[in-house]
């Protein structure tokens, strides 16, 4: 028994002094101070993934892993949306490894979907580590359940499933990585836990990543901190890569894809643009689709003049003797003025004005295009903030749209209520849109349509995170246009013929 237990006892001293050297060579090496400066380099130079195809292959340093990595380093706060399929759980893998294996005392959590997908992308750490060169590959400690541990270093990686308590008592966190964070069944809550932990300070980071899931609301937390994060209404740096990143994946592999899958299916796991990964279900769109998409590709084109930092962009200079019409969404709050001037008789939308800026600004903006364009007939709507406005202009605008100009000749502006909202949209859809009778040049117009939606029972709105500026502006601009006065004449909408 004495024996045995000797010999138990060198074998635990052996292991020590080897892991103890280990640990040795691990620190004194020049090579560990590169790596340690460069993720990049890291990844390049010792990455290993384990492909199903393939078996065990370098990391393979495609252009959008390498642009990726560059803006993890650059960015506290990140939010990707991507493409199926695409390299980044890998990359996120050695990511993880990396802040465990060159920050002393890192604490890395990767939160995932469910069990299976933690343990997964547990694995790819262990598995990345296993192919290291001793003199970068520190001892790990004993085998735990969904942890990964580094002694001499004082660093760990937690993979974590997405549970009501996930994230709860675990004290402060390095790096976190909520990976495909729009399928977690408790986004909300986990994301009330975590985000503290970064707030605390230092070089903390929060990196989440996710495709878009067809099941979840359009009002996910995923997609709201990406609408919010595009907007500029959040600290998030906001990322998008679409699904052709790859270099098999050209047209034709993707038209292939629609033969064993839905549409929408293959729209949300290989979108194209961020707008199609970020839109609501084409059954629920208010608008139809495939025309925005030949508006955008047909009609849009650069503004030949852009003025007061972008906000006003000229499309179509002003014709002298050319009759035009002009309305307004104001804004008080957090959402953007916006602004259109239509051409009455092309119905060609030749000025958009949009962007943040105060009630001043704007009055200033409003005169001087409304100047420029012949005093075009002007409409704005009479919400909080268009009444403050239209005390501003109303001395200088002689061309007002009135409610009844006759009953209400004092009543200047557009009324947007419950009653009649619904009806100025659809006229606004079915034949401004659907028929294709307005020309709409600027692309960020033609976008924010995507994402106005129509639930069963429901008035048409806007999904939650999103905007309804530009389609509220416009569907007020066409609505006046055809009750605008030319001459002797009332203007009606062109008829549609097939």
């Amino acid at each position: 028994m004495s024996l045995l237990l000797t010999t138990s006892l060198k074998q635990t001293l052996k292991l020590k002094e080897n892991s103890e050297t280990q640990d040795s060579q691990f620190w004194k090496t020049k090579e560990w101070w590169k790596c340690r400066q460069s993720p990049e380099y890291f990844c390049r130079e010792y990455g290993s993934i384990l492909d199903p195809d393939r078996g065990e292959i370098r990391f393979e340093p495609w252009p959008h892993l390498t642009e990726l990595l560059h803006i993890l380093v650059s960015h506290k706060l990140v939010i990707i949306l991507k493409a199926r399929q695409i390299g980044v759980t890998w990359l996120m893998a050695h990511y993880a490894l990396h802040r465990a294996l060159f920050y002393q005392g890192a604490h890395v959590i990767i939160l995932s979907k469910g069990e299976d997908a933690a343990a997964e992308v547990l694995g790819y750490c262990k598995f990345i580590h296993s192919r290291l060169p001793v003199h970068l590959q520190p001892v790990m400690g004993r085998d735990q359940f969904r942890l990964l541990t580094f002694p001499s270093l004082n660093s760990k990686i937690r993979a974590l499933p997405s549970t009501e308590s996930s994230g709860i008592g675990f004290g402060g966190a390095s790096l976190i990585i909520p990976d495909e964070f729009d399928f977690h069944p408790y986004a909300d809550q986990n994301f009330s836990e975590i985000k503290p932990m970064i707030d605390a300070g230092g070089k903390r980071q929060l990196a989440i990543l996710s495709a878009r899931n067809l099941e979840s609301a359009d009002n996910s937390r995923f997609k709201t901190l990406f609408r919010s994060a595009r907007t500029g209404e959040s600290q998030f740096f906001p990322h998008f890569i679409p699904y052709n990143v790859m270099p098999y994946r050209d047209e034709k592999w993707y038209e292939g894809q629609f033969i064993d899958m839905e549409p929408w299916v293959v729209e949300a796991r290989y979108p194209k643009t961020e707008e199609e990964a970020l839109a609501p279900a084409k059954a629920l769109c208010y608008f139809d689709t495939k025309t925005l998409d030949k508006m955008k590709a047909e009609d849009c084109f650069p503004p030949i003049e852009i003025r007061r930092n972008g906000i006003i962009r000229i499309y179509k200079p002003a014709i002298v003797g050319r009759k035009y019409c002009m309305a307004v969404d104001p804004t008080e709050g957090g959402d953007p003025f916006a602004m259109g001037i239509m051409d009455w008789q092309s119905c060609e939308v030749v000025v958009t004005v949009h962007g943040r800026t105060d009630s001043d600004e704007q009055a200033k903006i409003i005169l001087e295009l409304y100047e420029e364009y012949n005093k075009p007939f002007f409409s704005l709507e009479r919400n909080a903030g268009g009444v403050n406005l239209r005390d501003k202009v109303k001395g200088n605008i002689t061309n007002w749209y009135r409610k009844d100009p006759i009953k209400h000749s004092d009543v200047l502006g557009f009324y947007m209520g419950s009653d009649n909202r619904p009806v100025v949209l659809l006229k606004y859809k079915e034949e401004a849109i659907y028929k294709r009778q307005v020309r709409i040049y600027d692309k960020q117009a033609i976008e924010e349509h995507y994402s106005f939606i129509q639930e069963p029972a429901k008035q048409p709105r806007a999904q939650k995170g999103s905007h309804d500026d530009w389609v509220m502006m416009l569907a007020q601009l066409w609505a006046i246009r055809n009750s605008m006065t030319h001459g002797e004449y009332k203007v009606r909408s062109f008829k549609y013929k097939e």
